[in-house]
């Protein structure tokens, strides 16, 4: 602007957004980056929350897993032995019934039990929040301890590779700049203090 007066702006990430879990749980590790907003790598631990009862879940849907498995097992037994005896009449046929309809059923629960682990496993996965992008750290929301809620921010994130700057002008101080409304790329310089930076 010719008139000397500063033109309004704002320096923003191209990228940024709050990091929360998809599940309730209290926090028991924070990356370092969140604590000092400092800069942190794609894929790194953000924070985890505590998954005793996660891992204490799994552990007797596995026992369970197992237990029915072992019971299909024997049930497919005595039923190849069943089988045999009713083919030479040492059998009843109301027995062999029981027994297959039991190996249908312990199918069924097996079928239900790897579902349930499965989504224990999810849920599991879920406790541990990775960064979805190489960034840094702009607001620490959450401390070790904290209980959080499903979808609540620990902390703010954003990329740190890329900002947008916005600028206000009207269409008189838009036509100052050569090229602008042609579809030539406009020259531009800025400079700016952003997260502690100058950039």
């Amino acid at each position: 602007k010719d008139d000397g007066e500063p033109i309004e702006e704002a320096l923003r990430a191209a990228r940024a957004l709050g990091i929360a879990a998809q599940v309730n749980g209290r926090i028991i590790e924070l990356h370092p980056a969140i604590e000092s907003l400092g800069r942190f790598a794609d894929g790194d631990v953000l924070f985890r929350l505590d998954d005793r009862a996660a891992r204490a879940s799994i552990a007797r849907i596995e026992a369970e897993l197992a237990s029915t498995q072992a019971r299909l097992d024997l049930n497919e037994t005595q039923l190849r032995r069943v089988r045999t005896l009713r083919e030479r009449g040492g059998a009843s046929q109301d027995r062999l019934d029981q027994l297959e309809s039991a190996s249908t059923e312990l199918r069924a629960s097996l079928a239900s039990i790897r579902a349930n682990l499965q989504s224990a496993q999810v849920t599991l996965e879920d406790l541990t929040v990775t960064a979805p992008f190489a960034g840094a750290v702009l607001a620490q929301n959450a401390e070790i301890g904290s209980v959080v809620s499903p979808g609540q921010s620990a902390a703010e994130i954003y990329t740190a590779d890329a900002l947008e700057v916005v600028i206000s002008l009207t269409e008189d101080e838009a036509a100052l700049i050569p090229g602008l409304f042609t579809g030539e790329a406009a020259a531009a310089q800025v400079s700016a203090r952003f997260a502690g930076r100058e950039l």
